[in-house]
């Protein structure tokens, strides 16, 4: 079951240097159950660029998070679990790790929150603290 939805995503990221929050608010789609499912939407980020991203849900805890566009990677978050990926702008491309502390859903059908903790690393070196809240409803 496929259902438009208006989902929006508070991001609070941390660094040396002060803490930075970002909230978008787009529509898109929802497809699945609470433990299985799909969100796609676009984004727009502030400096211009988009992206086409899609946001798979495996078993209610591993995350897959796909962005094509101007903005391309593909993120894997497992809470206790540490993945690599490439980081792609149109400034070129990056190696990058996450590791996910938490991975917390509240996902039905009908709406609901996904809330990720994870940190980032650039070749190795931490980068940034985040938290990310994405919530999808039918109005907000």
């Amino acid at each position: 079951m496929e259902n438009e939805r208006i989902i929006k995503i508070t991001s609070l990221q941390s660094t040396e240097d002060g803490e930075d929050t970002i909230e978008i608010t787009t529509r898109g789609t929802l497809s699945g159950d609470n433990e299985n499912y799909t969100l796609e939407f676009d984004e727009i980020f502030e400096d211009g660029l988009k992206s086409h991203t899609v946001l798979t849900v495996k078993d209610g805890k591993s995350v897959n998070l796909l962005r094509r566009g101007d903005m391309n990677n593909e993120i894997i978050l497992e809470a206790g679990r540490r993945h690599n990926f490439q980081y792609g702008t149109p400034y070129g491309e990056m190696q990058m790790g996450v590791f996910a502390s938490t991975v917390e859903n509240k996902m039905t059908p009908d709406g609901g929150t996904l809330k990720l903790v994870y940190t980032i690393d650039f070749y190795g070196n931490f980068t940034s603290g985040n938290e990310m809240l994405i919530e999808v409803g039918n109005t907000f």
